[in-house]
Order: C-alpha cells, then sequence, then structure tokens
C-alpha cells in the first residue's frame, strides 16, 4: 500500500527543519510505501532531511528504510541524496 504525503499540506510552504518532526509523525512503521510530494516547496534544506530521517539512519538499515521512502517533484534532489546516501558527495 502507498501513502502519499503532501508536504506542503502538512507542515506549510514556510517550514523550518524542525518541522521535520511533525511529517516524520505521518510515517507509520510498517512496511508501507510512503511518497513525500514536495509540489509548491522550491527549495529543502539537507538539515531539514536530516532531521526528518536521522531516527531511521541510525536505528534500521539505511538500504531497506529507503525502499519504502520516495520522494517526487523536489525542484533539487541533492540535498535529499546527500542524506539518504551518506556522503556529501553527488
Amino acid at each position: 500500500m502507498e501513502k502519499v504525503l503532501n508536504v506542503k499540506d502538512i507542515i506549510g510552504g514556510q517550514f523550518t527543519c524542525e518541522d521535520a518532526i511533525l511529517l516524520k509523525s505521518n510515517f507509520s512503521n510498517d512496511n508501507d510505501t510512503i511518497t513525500l510530494d514536495f509540489t509548491g516547496i522550491d527549495e529543502v534544506p539537507t538539515t531539514f532531511f536530516y532531521n526528518l530521517f536521522s531516527d531511521l539512519l541510525y536505528t534500521t538499515d539505511r538500504e531497506k528504510s529507503f525502499q519504502h521512502i520516495k520522494v517526487k517533484n523536489l525542484s533539487d534532489i541533492s540535498n535529499y541524496n546527500k542524506v539518504v546516501q551518506g556522503t556529501a558527495i553527488m
């Protein structure tokens, strides 16, 4: 089952990195796929993605975790990739 979360609808267009906690509360612990839709948001900083995914990065297998998390409509995916791939190299 896929769950699509429109980020702007949940945390608004003017958000802070701490708002990632609010978005994270919409994640479930099952194996459903979560798609984060960034429609209407111009720039998302690396620190936002780190706050959003820090629990996953340190408590579960990185590759397995991100099989169930997808993103779409990001204007620049490089900040997402830095966090998900665990490197600043693109």
